[in-house]
């Protein structure tokens, strides 16, 4: 088996705009300030998915293996290798809104990252020194939430990392600046599965 590209279209966006409305702030802000149809949207699936199936993305079942929890893992090392190069070739953030924590949830406090709260949202940070410390694939599959995981990728300048680094709340405007400077996304799909991708023009 191999990991292979599929482009999508109308049906990916439309999915990637439900996600986001149904998201917490992050996501409503991603929504009203990104023109995602000025973009690429693209999924990577096994070499045998039929393409209707890489538009079907309420549902899992894109493995044909009985393993497929290991198999899935791979889509989740494929999405982390994504963040780590662009971590480290662009002074940026990874950026993920977990849909499903809450303030004061106990398990956050045994997570070895960045997490921010807004209004008792929650909020996990990626930074180049993660990448170096080899710290984003141990947290990646623990701060995944289903049915909603969103993902930014943002440029940034370095007293926006460093002002990030050291908070533990974060405000609104700073939520709408990273909104608004968002290149890529990623939010997860088929059940828990995979990921749809998008990216600026």
């Amino acid at each position: 088996m191999s990991i292979i590209e599929y482009k999508l279209g109308y049906e990916a966006l439309k999915y990637i705009k439900e996600c986001l409305t149904y998201g917490n702030t992050f996501s409503n802000l991603l929504l009203k300030n990104i023109q995602f149809d000025k973009g690429n949207i693209r999924t990577f699936l096994p070499d045998y998915t039929r393409v209707e199936e890489t538009t079907q993305f309420e549902y899992g079942g894109k493995f044909k293996s009985s393993n497929t929890y290991k198999q899935h893992m791979c889509l989740d090392l494929f999405t982390v290798s994504k963040i780590k190069a662009y971590l480290l070739s662009n002074n940026s953030i990874c950026f993920i809104e977990n849909y499903l924590a809450s303030e004061g949830d106990p398990w956050l406090t045994t997570i070895d990252i960045k997490t921010l709260t807004y209004n008792k949202e929650i909020y996990h940070v990626y930074f180049r020194n993660d990448v170096i410390e080899n710290r984003i694939i141990n947290s990646f599959v623990r701060i995944k939430s289903i049915p909603i995981f969103v993902g930014a990728l943002i440029p940034t300048s370095d007293q926006l990392i460093n002002y990030i680094y050291n908070k533990i709340n974060i405000e609104y405007d700073i939520l709408l600046n990273l909104a608004k400077e968002t290149r890529e996304l990623f939010i997860v799909a088929y059940d828990g599965e995979g990921y749809i991708y998008w990216s600026k023009d």
